[in-house]
């Protein structure tokens, strides 16, 4: 696992959608239930541990997350 020094996961997620708007994000954790009651919860998620369904399908929302935004 890697860790940005003085960063989170969300807090990286932000300063990319504020650069990209139009950047799908999606963020994966163990978690979960913390992400989504903060500053994650506008950001799409996938929970650990995951399969490739449950990724192939987080990463669909993530695109059409920032399509229907950007509509």
């Amino acid at each position: 696992m890697r860790i940005v020094p003085g960063l989170s996961g969300v807090e990286l997620a932000k300063l990319a959608r504020g650069k990209r708007p139009d950047l799908p994000v999606l963020l994966a954790s163990g978690y979960s239930d913390e992400i989504l009651a903060g500053a994650g919860a506008s950001f799409e998620l996938v929970r650990k541990p995951y399969d490739a369904g449950a990724l192939d399908s987080a990463l669909q929302r993530a695109v059409e997350q920032v399509e229907t935004a950007g509509a």
